[in-house]
């Protein structure tokens, strides 16, 4: 079962759309940011008439833990996505288990570390995410440095991982395929690869509801 657990809809139409582009590309597990004025139970009803479930998120952006722990408290009962400005506020989100997925963004490859799965383990699972928006705004040295470098790393230290669209509209997704020859191309094994849009977000989605 293909997931992409971050899509980014600016109003209900949105979502559905979404949703059903999706759904065509063969996902059948999808994270919609919670950004407010979505009508959840029309999602809800054309995601299960496309077979397909959807699951609400929210990304908190913060760059010291005070402020990640208070918006954590306010964002209960979704799956909780921690995206640090700094390792202070990184270490403290793969510590905390109101956090679903650590998100890394480009120039932060570093966290991907010993201390990140120990952190992970200490807690007893974990995740980190990674966003191919950044190949649509831009593709160079940087870009492909965030994907190789990121990925091996998680690899080599077996820390889950998961890519996502952060799609706004049904051209800015990415076919399943697609997403896993990124993944090879980076120097990932194929299993390892189609774990990032397959099991590990079932993982993630599993314990955000425990």
């Amino acid at each position: 079962m293909y997931a992409d657990l971050s899509l980014r809809p600016g109003d209900t139409e949105g979502a559905l759309e979404l949703v059903r582009a999706a759904a065509r590309m063969g996902y059948r597990l999808l994270g919609i940011e919670d950004s407010g004025g979505i009508d959840r139970e029309r999602v809800r009803e054309e995601s299960a008439r496309h077979g397909a479930k959807v699951v609400w998120r929210r990304t908190i952006t913060a760059g010291d833990r005070e402020t990640l722990a208070a918006e954590a408290r306010r964002g209960r009962g979704r799956l909780l996505v921690a995206e640090p400005l700094s390792l202070e506020a990184a270490r403290y989100a793969a510590t905390s288990k109101a956090f679903h997925v650590l998100r890394i963004r480009p120039g932060e490859e570093r966290v991907v570390d010993k201390s990140t799965l120990r952190l992970f383990k200490d807690r007893g699972w974990g995740a980190i995410e990674l966003s191919l928006r950044h190949l649509l705004d831009g593709w160079g040295a940087r870009e492909w440095r965030y994907y190789s470098v990121s990925l091996r790393r998680a690899h080599a230290y077996n820390i889950e991982a998961i890519l996502v669209s952060d799609a706004t509209e049904p051209l800015e997704l990415w076919h399943p395929y697609t997403v896993i020859g990124i993944a090879v191309a980076a120097g990932l094994p194929i299993q390892y690869s189609r774990r990032l849009i397959t099991s590990t977000p079932q993982r993630v989605v599993s314990a955000a509801k425990r």
